[in-house]
């Protein structure tokens, strides 16, 4: 415990209307909201306070509703009284956004503390730690070589580093006695298994928890392992986990979003628990194939002849192209035994049941894709998220076959250069001469024919003079429902990219025409409105207009993304589930494939449900479908997702995800099992949010 929480230094959180003001009157590039800083300004109150008496706690609120804020507010605090503030954060982007955060939230947090010191952020883990110094380093970063000595250690999606035997969690057990408090954030302490929250708790001192913690997880195993359970047994767990959160309480902070107030809640917006893709089922043929390829990758993995991909892999059941490259690649040593004359036998039999097949689209990507394109009819964007890189490859390429480009008259690229100028120049004051470069290329970009062409969807009607044009920009909404103009968005896209190093250098060696095609999605006229975060698939030409639609650049991506401009439609695997918005102008979002975690999926939809996403911004619902090709192993997977998220429902309360999937899979759960559910959730709903205590 550190001396220097003085409660009466940090009194100022009491009134977060001044630190709203404050904040917002420093010019930042955004504003902050009255509702979900008062609550934010709270939980850092909280968390000062307990840390005055004991060395750690966990800050697990659901996914968006700004654990980073809260844990920046709470490192000013502790830097301006003269602490030292160390943040381990998951990866490099992650590492930029908290600097990003902390940065914003510096100058405010010294101008309402008396005597506060001097405060500075760093994002070097080999600047030396001194008093009023935040440094921000990654979780792999110099592993094993650091000292983590500080007043204050911030371990960003702790979740991470649960396994015992991972390097952080040996890391943090060895510099235990270096570490004054410490505050881990994780949005899913629960997880799979108990035994990851109970090493959390054992990192910030909740010894004493543990006990009850695994007997509550024991018996809530029984609850979903058992083929039937009575009423009497529903008592039995719900005493259980009533223990348990009591016990967690002085541990753990946790919000929900169901518990939060009716003003806040409207920040995050409505969640259609009705929406569902159709897709056909297996037929016949398709089962042949499966059961086909199970049978001759047995064969091949028997004969030992190569390294053969998982039977029954979960990727086959999704797509076709990753099947057919396996089953293609198998073969046996001896071509005289009775092995490799069933594996020839089983490869013509498929080869001759898919070339059938992909005549066709693959049921669920037929699905998948047909919704996708009534959606960008609609003026809607969607994000499509895979498990595996072939997958999403797959998928991209299939879309893109049906996503034709926003076609649109031609207008002089001149007039939309000349519109675009007349409207950032005057805003963006001096700029260097690598910035100025920057710039040129940026409204290029917004001049490009693909950007035009879907500008110019949004005006209608395209006014003849640069003047004119100009002036439409400024008054035209970015997108149906939207409050904020295009002039507006793109002078916020622009500073975006100009506070990060790696996009102003895309902008300054993309400054001429012709070089868009390739670094910058959407500014061709014949690219379909997509952009895919994975792998390039195999067989597809650098210079085809595939080759485009596939981007590793995560940074220009999101920036886009965020943005009313560029691609609609992005398919991405899971590199972008976690720590990422994607939340501004998007409220569609498809798991295409599942992990077989429910942290993952749970992360993956907390990309779009943040405090003013676009659902509650446009005032239409968010919408979540996990799809399945139903008689295969695909179904089955979504119906244990299922049961693992409705064990979350129950353990954390305001995750809100299960009921979602109740039609799309319908209830496989056991009559007695559901009732038992329902008796726990009357049981449990008062106690909702033990967790938060103040």
């Amino acid at each position: 415990m550190t001396p220097r929480l003085d409660a009466r230094r940090w009194a100022f959180l009491r009134n977060a209307a001044s630190y709203v003001r404050a904040y917002n009157s420093d010019q930042q590039a955004r504003e902050l909201e009255p509702a979900a800083t008062r609550r934010q300004c709270a939980t850092a109150r909280e968390i000062l306070r307990r840390l005055q008496s004991q060395r750690g706690l966990l800050l697990a609120d659901d996914v968006g509703l700004g654990k980073t804020t809260v844990a920046a507010i709470v490192a000013c605090v502790v830097a301006a009284i003269g602490g030292k503030v160390r943040v381990l954060a998951p990866n490099a982007p992650m590492a930029r956004r908290w600097h990003e955060e902390l940065s914003s939230h510096v100058k405010s947090v010294r101008s309402l503390i008396a005597g506060a010191c001097k405060v500075s952020v760093h994002e070097r883990a080999k600047v030396n730690m001194l008093a009023g110094r935040i440094i921000i380093s990654t979780h792999r970063r110099n592993v094993g070589n650091r000292q983590l000595n500080c007043d204050l250690l911030i371990v960003d999606e702790a979740h991470r580093a649960k396994s015992e035997h991972s390097l952080l969690a040996k890391e943090l057990r060895a510099s235990a006695d270096q570490v004054a408090n410490i505050l881990i954030l994780t949005a899913t302490p629960f997880s799979i298994d108990a035994t990851d929250l109970c090493r959390m708790l054992a990192l910030v001192g909740g010894d004493s928890a543990q006990d009850v913690v695994r007997d509550a997880a024991a018996q809530l195993h029984r609850l979903w392992a058992g083929s039937y359970v009575d009423a009497s047994f529903a008592i039995e767990v719900s005493k259980a986990i009533q223990g348990a959160l009591e016990k967690l309480r002085p541990w753990v902070i946790r919000h929900s979003v169901e518990s939060l107030s009716a003003q806040e809640k409207k920040l995050f917006g409505k969640v259609d628990l009705d929406w569902t893709i159709p897709v056909s089922p297996a037929t016949t043929s398709q089962l042949e194939i499966l059961l086909r390829a199970d049978r001759l990758l047995s064969l091949a993995k028997k004969d030992g002849s190569r390294d053969v991909a998982r039977t029954n892999d979960p990727r086959f059941h999704v797509g076709w192209k990753f099947l057919k490259e396996e089953v293609e690649s198998t073969s046996c040593r001896r071509a005289d035994t009775e092995e490799a004359q069933l594996v020839q036998c089983h490869r013509s039999s498929i080869a001759e049941l898919l070339g059938r097949e992909q005549q066709t689209r693959h049921p669920k990507m037929n699905g998948v894709v047909t919704t996708i394109q009534a959606l960008v009819k609609q003026g809607e964007r969607v994000v499509i998220f895979c498990d595996h890189h072939k997958t999403a490859g797959e998928l991209a390429v299939e879309t893109a076959a049906m996503l034709r480009p926003v076609q649109h008259a031609k207008e002089s690229t001149e007039l939309w250069f000349e519109a675009w100028q007349r409207i950032l120049q005057p805003t963006v004051g001096e700029l260097s001469r690598r910035s100025m470069s920057a710039f040129t290329g940026f409204l290029r970009w917004l001049s490009s024919p693909g950007v035009c062409a879907q500008v110019a969807r949004q005006l209608g009607e395209v006014p003849p003079t640069a003047a004119k044009l100009a002036t439409r920009l400024e008054r035209t909404p970015a997108r149906r429902n939207d409050t904020n103009r295009l002039a507006s968005e793109a002078l916020s896209l622009w500073r975006h990219i100009n506070s990060s190093p790696s996009l102003v250098e895309t902008m300054k060696s993309s400054a001429g025409l012709g070089r868009f095609h390739a670094t910058i999605p959407g500014a061709a006229l014949d690219d379909p409105p997509l952009v895919a975060v994975c792998d390039l698939p195999k067989g597809i030409d650098a210079d085809s207009h595939l080759f485009r639609l596939f981007h590793r650049s995560r940074d220009l991506v999101l920036a886009l993304f965020n943005s009313p401009f560029g691609p609609d439609v992005l398919i991405t695997t899971d590199q972008l589930s976690e720590g990422f918005d994607l939340h501004r102008y998007c409220r569609h979002i498809i798991h295409y494939e599942l992990d077989p975690s429910p942290v993952r999926t749970v992360q993956r939809n907390g990309r779009l449900r943040r405090v003013q996403c676009w659902a509650a911004r446009s005032g239409l619902p968010l919408r979540i479908a996990i799809p399945s090709f139903r008689r295969t192993r695909d179904e089955r997977l979504v119906a244990v997702m299922h049961a693992r998220l409705k064990q979350f429902d129950l353990l954390l309360g305001g995750i809100g995800t299960a009921q979602s999937l109740l039609a799309e899979t319908g209830d496989s759960t056991h009559p007695a099992q559901m009732e038992t559910l329902v008796r726990l959730n009357a049981a449990l709903k008062p106690n909702r949010d033990c967790f938060v205590a103040y």
